[in-house]
């Protein structure tokens, strides 16, 4: 039966439209992969000498040791975000005479099966041979191998429950999320040392070699769990789960006080919220609130060099304008289903461009307030978060609404947040040309005016953009007007 779900897996990718149309891609992005592979096995064969030369007086195991679990916590954050959820896939045969269990058992183990479990192996295999075999007794070499991976599919599977979790109650995720970057902080200022408790751990197994059991048993326990889950809701009438949609902003009628910019605004927030992927805009920014305790606690950036003055910008720019990046690229993307309908319907456009920015000032507005508890860290930051603020509501959406309009990617609101389904190479070329951008006109001001100076000049760009931004959308507005038969046609035909 397995060899069975195999070849339909086989074919379901070579009968998909994206096979042939993205053929070359692919193949390119192979070699890149594994030319990347190529790297980290070399990385892998000659770490245990990196780790040696850099900590000749420590045992480079054990200092390997000590990153473990590091990586398993910024494993877990990463896989939150790029982890598919494997439950979707098993669907199509809910419809077909197929047992649900080996529907579950299939797709449980099709979960490891991924970039991001493989990768790790080119390092820890190698290192592995050339480091712990040759120095630990094979019983507890194999028992701290036995170990890692054991807990990294532990980790696998615990994030594919998690968000298997996440399309009913999106909170468990947020929570999670939560709880590793406290983790992280409680290391980060020495309130506790995870290195050394994972100094202690991995370095018993090679003494106790039967505690690998116990993350052999964790990852069962987990794989059984993620097996109930899926059991439970396998069924054909529960394909698609409705649920009650919490209005989190309340009651939203005070915007009926700006007329039609003020309908649209509600409008869009209501999609935001009604949608897993878009409400993924309206949390973010709110995680990304404490990105600031790693760059403004790291003595590197504060000193006078001009990188890590820049670097300081950037994290302004990233606390307080995270969701200006994130929604104003797709701005139109999202309305993707229906934006024919805005076209035929009695709209004015400039209006629907000015609730677009005035959403953004209505989300970024809070967030900056929030983010005023750096002052803890010194005036200057703040001085410095208002500066690139400024910028952010004043400069940053004008250019991400311009971009916007070469976006013609549909976005499917029903997918999980997750899902790279609509996010291509134009969302991340717009982030990045914001950061050119900013990067381009830091330099000369800085080299020639100098560091406050420069802040200074960033300040009044967008105090100008704020003041001028009804010119401003008149110009986008031209744009669009060229742009959006092209835009709704690739709305319907992706």
């Amino acid at each position: 039966m397995f060899y069975w779900f195999i070849i339909q897996n086989i074919k379901s990718i070579k009968r998909s439209p994206d096979f042939s149309r993205k053929l070359i891609v692919n193949i390119i992005f192979s070699v890149l992969m594994l030319l990347l592979a190529l790297d980290i096995i070399i990385l892998g064969i000659f770490l245990f000498k990196i780790i040696k030369e850099h900590y000749p007086d420590i045992d480079p195991v054990v200092v390997f040791n000590g990153g473990i679990i590091f990586y398993l916590l910024s494993e877990t954050i990463f896989r939150l975000v790029f982890q598919k959820i494997r439950s979707l896939d098993g669907k199509p045969y809910l419809l077909l005479n197929v047992k649900r269990k080996e529907i579950a058992h299939f797709i449980l183990l099709k979960v490891p099966a991924t970039i991001i479990n493989i990768f790790p192996l080119f390092i820890l295999i190698p290192f592995f041979i050339n480091g712990v075999l040759p120095n630990h007794t094979a019983a507890g070499s194999f028992a701290w191998l036995i170990s890692i991976l054991m807990l990294v599919l532990f980790n696998n599977y615990l994030i594919n429950f998690i968000k298997m979790k996440f399309a009913k109650n999106p909170a468990f995720a947020t929570i999670s999320a939560l709880v590793f970057i406290c983790c992280f902080l409680v290391q980060y200022f020495n309130f506790f040392s995870f290195t050394s408790l994972s100094k202690l751990i991995f370095g018993l197994v090679f003494t106790y070699h039967a505690l690998s059991a116990i993350p052999l048993l964790m990852f069962l326990s987990v794989y059984f769990l993620n097996y109930k889950f899926l059991i439970s809701g396998f069924y054909i009438d529960q394909i698609k789960m409705e649920g009650k949609n919490k209005n989190y902003f309340g009651d939203l009628s005070f915007l009926k006080n700006f007329g039609e910019t003020g309908d649209l605004i509600a409008l869009s927030i209501k999609l935001m919220l009604r949608n897993k992927r878009t409400k993924t805009n309206l949390l973010m920014p709110i995680i990304a609130l404490f990105y600031g305790i790693l760059i403004y606690s790291n003595g590197t950036f504060k000193g006078g060099n001009i990188p890590g003055q820049f670097w300081m910008m950037f994290a302004g720019t990233f606390i307080t304008g995270l969701f200006v990046m994130m929604y104003g690229v797709n701005s139109f993307s999202y309305e993707s289903n229906y934006f024919s309908f805005l076209l035929t319907n009695k709209i004015d456009l400039f209006i629907l461009l000015k609730s677009k920015y005035y959403l953004m000032l209505l989300i970024s507005i809070p967030i900056y307030i929030l983010s005023l508890f750096y002052v803890l860290y010194g005036v200057r930051i703040v001085f410095i978060n208002t500066v690139m603020f400024l910028f952010t509501i004043g400069i940053t959406p004008f250019l991400l609404l311009y971009m916007s309009l070469f976006n013609k990617s549909k976005f499917d609101l029903s997918l999980s947040p997750y899902s790279n389904q609509g996010k291509g190479t134009n969302q991340f070329i717009s982030v990045f040309t914001i950061l050119l951008i900013q990067l381009i006109i830091f330099y000369p001001l800085r080299i020639f005016l100098g560091w406050d100076n420069c802040l200074v000049i960033f300040g009044l760009l967008g105090i100008l953009g704020i003041i001028f931004n009804n010119q401003i959308l008149k110009i986008i507005l031209k744009q669009f007007y060229n742009k959006k038969y092209l835009m709704s046609e690739g709305f319907r035909q992706t």
